[in-house]
């Protein structure tokens, strides 16, 4: 996932990162990997990555009504925010 935090929402973003997007997608069965924030140059601010062992399970998370309202919200402090899956090559897939 990547994205860029909206000029002036640095504080509520990071509050709302830790109280609520953080233990929403591991409640949900995703496993964060890795958080990269660019400090310099060009490119998304923010770039995180999660895990998750099944392509199914992946799927009926992007389909839930839990996974649209986190989006919604994060929409609240972010911009220019993607996402993609990638199957890692033990086989498991990267969000």
């Amino acid at each position: 996932m990547s994205w860029d935090i909206q000029p002036g929402r640095e504080r509520p973003y990071e509050e709302f990162m830790l109280r609520n997007f953080l233990p929403a997608i591991k409640k949900l069965g995703l496993e964060p990997s890795d958080f990269w924030y660019t400090l310099c140059g060009d490119g998304r601010q923010v770039l995180m990555g999660c895990t998750i062992r099944d392509r199914d399970e992946l799927c009926s998370i992007l389909d839930s009504e839990t996974w649209r309202k986190l989006e919604k919200q994060l929409s609240t402090f972010v911009d220019n925010y993607t996402y993609k899956a990638v199957v890692l090559d033990e086989g498991s897939f990267q969000m």
